[in-house]
């Protein structure tokens, strides 16, 4: 759920993101990943932060040019095998340095 507005993020199926807008009863974006994703969170008033089994995605869900997410890294393999029941904290704390390292928010 976005932290201010009346939007939700859900997924289905283990691979499909659909992004839904509760106030105007729409779906805002919708995409099919090719691996299953185990964390997301929003990150920005604009953008969602995805992670897969192998790698990291932004999705800027108010950008009507973006229509799926956009790979940035992928994860280091022992991570995601080791730690899985670490996966939302992990998850965050590669988020974050993401947003740093790439030097914006939106």
């Amino acid at each position: 759920m976005h932290w201010n507005k009346n939007i939700i993020a859900l997924k289905a199926q283990g691979k499909t993101i659909q992004v839904f807008d509760l106030q105007a009863k729409q779906k805002l974006k919708s995409a099919v990943m090719t691996e299953d994703v185990v964390f997301w969170k929003w990150y920005s008033e604009t953008s969602i932060g995805l992670i897969t089994e192998s790698s990291v995605y932004h999705w800027n869900v108010f950008d009507p040019t973006q229509h799926a997410p956009l790979k940035m890294f992928d994860r280091i393999a022992n991570l995601a095998v080791r730690f899985t029941s670490f996966v939302p904290f992990i998850s965050i704390v590669v988020l974050f340095f993401t947003i740093i390292e790439k030097g914006k928010c939106n």
